[in-house]
């Protein structure tokens, strides 16, 4: 088959309910923040504009206390699961670093 008629199924395999693809893709993370603040957020994550407590999307068991140093601790220790998302950014949109550790 020619290049526009190739298996549009050419990466996914059948599991009797469907299909599931099976081509990874490797992305380099992005360090950078796009938020200019400290903030976490149980729901939404480490990079947001806003703080748990003024969250407008909690998810079950939202916790409006914990602060960014708390939950990198929890999360370390195993203790505590929330949201991990922009939890490897640790430089400033312009590409100072923040400051924080991330290990």
């Amino acid at each position: 088959p020619s290049q526009q008629q190739q298996n549009p199924y050419a990466h996914y395999y059948n599991t009797s309910g469907g299909y599931q693809h099976t081509q990874q893709y490797q992305r380099t993370p992005n360090p950078r923040k796009y938020h200019q603040n400290m903030w976490y957020c149980h729901s939404c994550g480490f990079d947001v504009d806003h703080s748990g407590q003024n969250c407008n999307n909690r998810r079950p068991y939202h916790q409006t206390w914990i602060t960014r140093e708390q939950a990198r601790q929890f999360m370390k220790d195993h203790r505590w699961v929330g949201c991990r998302k922009g939890e490897q950014k640790n430089q400033w949109a312009d590409g100072s670093p923040t400051g924080e550790r991330t290990d």
